[in-house]
């Protein structure tokens, strides 16, 4: 197996040279639940008319079944998000941000997080 990696927008199994992306998507989602978070993540990233700058792994609830043990959900989102760009060859460095761990505790009360504030900057970007 090759370990080359891509970077988002390329797509080497095509013969020929995509359209450039034409729209920027910034994903999140609690990638430690269920399955269709990451076909959902894989189509985004395999559509060479998107660009993909930012990967968020948010909460699952307190107790989920899904996750299974007591851990921090969004550090469990970010280890199988990781784990699928590694399985697609994907580099992504320094583009998967985790958000609180926490629940928020009112509607007016937010919680700062890694993905929070990338989200921010990349909404806040003026180069594009």
């Amino acid at each position: 197996m090759t370990s080359t990696l891509w970077s988002s927008g390329e797509a080497p199994w095509w013969s020929r040279r995509p359209a450039p992306p034409r729209i920027r998507v910034i994903v999140d989602n609690d990638f430690a639940g269920d399955p269709d978070d990451l076909y959902q993540l894989a189509h985004h990233l395999l559509s060479p008319s998107v660009e993909v700058p930012l990967i968020s792994c948010s909460r699952l609830p307190d107790g989920d079944p899904l996750l299974g043990d007591a851990r921090d959900s969004t550090e469990a989102a970010e280890e199988i998000v990781t784990e699928l760009l590694d399985v697609m060859r994907l580099d992504f460095r320094g583009r998967i941000r985790r958000g609180s761990p926490d629940r928020l505790r009112s509607r007016t009360e937010p919680h700062r997080s890694p993905a929070a504030e990338a989200i921010i900057a990349e909404a806040l970007r003026t180069d594009t």
